[in-house]
């Protein structure tokens, strides 16, 4: 999203003082009691050489300096919260079933009564039957405790149950912000749709038009420039930022032969290179296919495409990043094609 410099100003402000990193003394100490977490993996994050009572009275006695028969109490009150009991307390996390370690685990978050829970992909690992109890538990703590969640999954009808807003990203980038009503039923981004027609439960209505991705996810150490989808979308066009090495990637996988006949490149910058190829028929054809409609949007944002013997000179338009823009009442979206969504909607089946 744009900021003025007044509004970076307050943000940088803001990072200084209450950033984690920043955070010293009674401040981090706050930070850890009103934040808790519940992990993905249950078993490895609750300790082996523990009992239960010891796993969800530890931070009672380190934030509320509880012990003794109070701490037994209140442990037993927490686990009788998420449906287990007394019986439980002198036993090891192996010796309880999945769903039993995830209470365990729940009720080690709830025990000092933050304010935010983090709830990393806490039914990914759960059989369908017991994600839904673990679930609805989740959901009946969060109306008695005005508990806030951020939840990451990658199990959509998990996210459209539970959240109130939806936040996708790719590669470490926001796609499309909104309420889960708008973002399913208009998606504004076209890593959104991919998502929604990925899931069978929610294309059942719609039996044409849905989008297939193909590709490998890129690098997130080195990701592309640009929009950071644009390697792999149904509807990229020329504004979405490309650069060098989506000719390379082009190469490695249309043009096997070509590819092989590469022999160096000389980059100027993300978006100016030299290529040199082991004979100039190989570089002739090279150009040849890069002015050819088979590379379209990409040919689009060549901005110059030179050959000389063995070697193709080529640049593109320097690519900015696409930013998060309002695109209706409480909705953002980083898409250069965010404010049509008939082209969103009508994205092709997947890109050669």
């Amino acid at each position: 999203v744009e900021r003025t410099s007044d509004q970076q100003y307050q943000l940088r402000q803001l990072q200084a003082g209450h950033g984690i990193g920043a955070m010293r003394g009674e401040a981090y100490a706050r930070y850890r009691r009103n934040c808790q977490m519940v992990f993905q993996n249950n078993f490895s994050s609750l300790s082996p050489r523990h009992l239960v009572k010891e796993i969800v009275g530890h931070p009672l006695r380190v934030h509320s300096g509880l012990s003794g028969n109070a701490l037994e109490e209140r442990v037993v009150e927490l686990l009788e919260r998420v449906g287990l009991g007394s019986e439980h307390l002198y036993r090891y996390p192996h010796q309880f079933s999945g769903g039993q370690r995830q209470r365990i685990a729940v009720a080690r978050a709830i025990a000092l009564e933050p304010a935010l829970i983090v709830l990393d992909e806490p039914t990914s690992a759960l059989d369908v039957s017991v994600q839904a109890q673990i679930l609805n538990l989740l959901c009946e703590l969060q109306q008695e405790l005005g508990l806030t969640y951020l939840l990451i999954s990658h199990d959509l009808n998990v996210v459209r149950h539970v959240s109130d807003r939806i936040v996708v990203m790719y590669v470490g980038r926001v796609c499309e912000v909104g309420s889960p009503e708008r973002l399913f039923n208009d998606p504004r981004h076209p890593y959104t749709r991919a998502l929604l027609d990925a899931n069978p439960s929610l294309t059942e209505e719609r039996s044409e038009g849905t989008v297939r991705l193909v590709g490998v996810v890129p690098d997130p150490a080195d990701p592309p420039e640009g929009c950071r989808f644009h390697t792999r979308c149904p509807v990229a066009t020329s504004r979405c930022g490309w650069e060098v090495q989506d000719v390379l990637r082009e190469l490695e996988r249309n043009w096997a032969d070509l590819h092989e006949a590469l022999v160096d490149v000389r980059r100027r910058s993300p978006f100016e290179a030299e290529l040199a190829f082991r004979t100039p028929e190989a570089a002739d054809e090279v150009a040849r296919l890069l002015r050819s409609e088979g590379v379209d949007p990409m040919r689009g944002a060549i901005t110059s495409l030179q050959v000389g013997g063995k070697t193709v000179t080529l640049g593109f338009d320097t690519a900015q990043d696409v930013k998060l823009e309002r695109v209706g009442e409480d909705r953002y979206a980083a898409c250069v094609l965010s404010r049509d969504p008939s082209a969103i909607s009508g994205s092709r089946a997947g890109r050669p």
